[in-house]
């Protein structure tokens, strides 16, 4: 229906009436497909970006468990008088105390690569001491999976582990 306003303007109230209801009813289809296809390409592009991410992640994981069981076992020694050894292995280690016969095993990943020598000739060795006095064989202990590294390293004086990379 056509109508004149006061000041002489022409309207079509059933136009404007549609419009209103067009626009209270959501979304059109196009709408809906433009965003469903942003949606699905984050959605794609998502593991790619983890893929780049999650090698990193479990190295630090695995370097970060070591040392955690590194000073666990320094603690260990000292609160029980005994020698404790850490024995690597290509892609795991072994924590146990001498002359015990339970130990506990700690398998990395298979990418995992675990690098062992000693602080004072930086020869390759299959295994580090933790003394009751505090004190350890000291080392350094290179984790790696071939794109990344972390270096824990353990002192020979005071029997502490500590990040270096």
């Amino acid at each position: 229906m056509i109508k004149t306003s006061a000041t002489g303007e022409i309207s079509n109230s059933s136009c404007d009436a549609r419009k209103k209801i067009r626009a209270s009813m959501g979304f059109t289809l196009l709408e809906l497909m433009i965003v469903l296809t942003i949606m699905t390409l984050l959605v794609a592009a998502t593991p790619a970006a983890l893929n780049r991410v999650l090698p990193a992640y479990r190295l630090r994981t695995a370097a970060e468990q070591l040392l955690a069981d590194l000073r666990m076992a320094r603690v260990q020694a000292q609160a029980q008088g005994r020698v404790f050894v850490v024995a690597c292995k290509e892609s795991a280690y072994v924590v146990q105390s001498q002359g015990d016969a339970s130990q506990r095993t700690v398998s990395l990943s298979s990418k995992t690569i675990l690098t062992c020598r000693s602080s004072n000739s930086g020869q390759p060795v299959d295994r580090f001491y933790l003394f009751p006095d505090g004190s350890a064989s000291g080392g350094v202990i290179t984790v790696s999976d071939g794109k990344h590294e972390a270096i824990v390293a353990l002192s020979a004086l005071t029997g502490t582990a500590r990040r270096m990379g």
